[in-house]
């Protein structure tokens, strides 16, 4: 079992099956949108990327799809596919300043060679043309782009058996090469514990730096996880810093002079993950506090306060049946000391992350009890709170668009309760209160949802092989629906 997974927690993990790239291009209905084009400039987008299965031969790699859609009418203004390893964990390009940046992986270019050829190709995101193409390296890291500049890492081997990550600033109109740093990591017998370095990077800019959250390769078991810090100017590095032995560490939070990040330890003695939540000095790596906490989710930084989602898990006496209990707390970044804590639920779920949104001055909160299901505003100071509004069912994604929340209800239901149909809600951000609903295609199963906004439409995306848009403005009505080849990976609003 994957330590990623068990970081990940039980937050909801859905792969959507979705129809042929014929019904994207040619199978779209019309919608009734009429809102002006911009006469230059970037143009409103739905940006999709999906992935199909391997065939027999591709060595076991898979298609990635990528299209722009049309928010008047879901019609494909272009399209572009490439491979991804199946070594590659699945994510959706970035899209930043008028360009889509895309990791992609080809076949090992020599039989003998047991990596796959690594790419970062940036797209326009007007056309899909291909802007410039660069090779970091195998299974390379999600890129982030600040100032100008997209930073990348990517593995290699080097002689003598060694696993080369190389880190990289390229020039996000260019392409051109800033600056590459080089970290080797020893695999032979005696090696150094402190030299081992994870291939699984999650880069994070702030503090004119780039901070590196390096994960193992978990199967049955995981080596040791690091954070590691690089002037973002050259490339130089300023520390680095062993976190666990083994096990995995989750993307870090960089504010107020820390980076926060939830550290999951594990061991084959160990019956479960141990999870706690950790400040380390963003100058130097030192550690400034730990608190045991059975975090998943993501952690959350804002109003001077770290929130995270907790669980904790119980087996009565003689029950075979697991009690779950969910909170929502808010510790000080500087000690580490929880100040307010809220329990969203306690009973036999466990399959849903409470903390759905966050506005500077609302934390919106879902949560269950003998009443039901709801959707909460808390005061994001002292978790009091403000409002409460009853859902019909749970919700798996949730979307901020200014003074309107929109939602995508899932199946995450208690006790046998008849299946219903999901949809794509819509409230107030202020209060709660609903302003209106649509219903989703039938035949949807349980599982979380991506949503959009672009040009006068939302776009939800469902198991049901179908992206719904429908207008945000007027009578709310279905604008269009198409379907995307495979499973869903990603789905971006441009305006």
């Amino acid at each position: 079992m994957r330590a990623s997974h068990w970081l990940a927690g039980r937050a909801l993990i859905v792969a959507v099956a979705l129809a042929p790239l014929a019904s994207l291009l040619a199978g779209c209905a019309p919608g009734s949108l009429s809102s002006p084009r911009p006469a230059g400039g970037r143009l409103p987008a739905v940006i999709i990327t999906s992935a199909t299965e391997a065939t027999a031969s591709s060595a076991g790699f898979e298609t990635l799809h990528i299209a722009a859609l049309d928010p008047a009418n879901g019609i494909a203004r272009w399209t572009y596919e490439t491979t991804i390893s199946p070594l590659r964990a699945h994510r959706a390009p970035v899209v930043a300043g008028g360009i889509i940046y895309v990791s992609s992986d080809a076949l090992p270019a020599t039989a003998s060679a047991t990596l796959p050829v690594g790419s970062l190709t940036a797209l326009s995101e007007r056309d899909g043309h291909t802007v410039w193409t660069a090779h970091p390296g195998a299974l390379s890291s999600e890129p982030v782009v600040s100032g100008g500049v997209v930073y990348a890492s990517g593995i290699a081997f080097a002689s003598a058996g060694q696993v080369v990550t190389s880190f990289f600033a390229l020039r996000a109109d260019t392409g051109q090469q800033i600056w590459r740093a080089d970290l080797h990591a020893e695999n032979r017998a005696g090696a150094p514990p402190d030299q081992g370095f994870g291939v699984e990077d999650t880069l994070v800019v702030a503090n004119g730096a780039v901070y590196d959250a390096s994960n193992p390769s978990c199967f049955d078991t995981c080596g040791a996880a690091w954070l590691l810090a690089l002037r973002a100017s050259d490339g130089k590095r300023l520390w680095k810093k062993r976190v666990t032995d083994a096990g995995t560490i989750g993307r870090p939070v960089v504010t107020s002079g820390a980076l926060y990040t939830v550290v999951t330890s594990v061991s084959e003695t160990q019956p479960n993950p141990f999870r706690q939540v950790a400040a380390y000095s963003a100058s130097d790596g030192a550690e400034r506090w730990n608190v045991p906490m059975p975090a998943i989710g993501p952690l959350i930084a804002a109003n001077g306060l770290l929130y995270a989602t907790s669980i904790a898990q119980e087996q009565p006496p003689g029950s075979p049946i697991l009690t779950f209990t969910l909170r929502i707390v808010a510790l000080d970044p500087a000690t580490g000391v929880t100040r307010w804590r809220v329990t969203t639920s306690t009973g036999d779920t466990d399959s849903y992350l409470p903390l759905a949104a966050m506005t500077p001055d609302i934390l919106y909160v879902q949560s269950i009890t003998n009443d039901g299901y709801s959707l909460a505003g808390l005061d994001p100071s002292t978790g009091a709170v403000r409002w409460r509004t009853p859902l019909a069912l749970l919700v798996g994604s949730m979307l901020m668009d200014g003074a309107t929340l929109y939602a995508m209800t899932s199946f995450i239901q208690r006790g046998g309760a008849t299946e219903r149909n999901a949809s794509l809600l819509a409230f107030s951000a202020s209060d709660g209160h609903a302003q209106w609903s649509a219903p989703l295609p039938a035949g949807s199963t349980s599982g979380e949802a991506p949503l959009a906004r672009a040009g006068g439409v939302v776009v939800a995306a469902y198991l049901s092989a179908t992206l719904s848009a429908y207008e945000t403005y007027g009578d709310h009505h279905l604008a269009w629906r198409v379907t995307t080849p495979g499973w869903l990976l990603g789905l971006v609003g441009v305006d």
